[in-house]
């Protein structure tokens, strides 16, 4: 079942509020160069073995929409435990990264960051 459902009644700082994940890696001491080069996709590493492309869907969809989940396999099919989400919305990938200490699968802590943040600005 889905979590939540009564977020427009939580005021102006609810998730949903345009802006607010940047505000909360603001808050968070994040230097602002961790922002440059944000895009709607991040990548997430240290994911479960048993982890599916459905149940990393239904995890990052608590943040938001999620256009597409690209779970990263070997030749032989297995999970090489991590992946690429891709959501609809960029202030749903930084309500992610204020999340950053937080984001579990089960019990297993995961390591979300932006896909392409190695500093060459590539793709731009």
């Amino acid at each position: 079942g889905k979590k939540g459902g009564g977020a427009a009644s939580a005021g102006p700082y609810s998730i949903g509020g345009k802006g607010v994940g940047k505000m909360m890696m603001m808050m968070k001491g994040v230097p602002p160069e961790a922002l440059e080069g944000v895009t709607e996709q991040i990548f997430v590493g240290s994911l479960p073995k048993t982890c599916t492309e459905d149940s990393i869907r239904a995890y990052f969809s608590e943040f938001g929409e999620v256009k597409s989940v690209e779970l990263k396999k070997d030749q032989m099919g297995h999970p090489r435990g991590f992946a690429f989400v891709t959501f609809a919305d960029i202030d749903s990938v930084y309500a992610v990264f204020a999340n950053y200490d937080f984001n579990y699968m089960g019990d297993q802590w995961i390591d979300c960051k932006a896909a392409q943040n190695d500093g060459k600005g590539k793709g731009k």
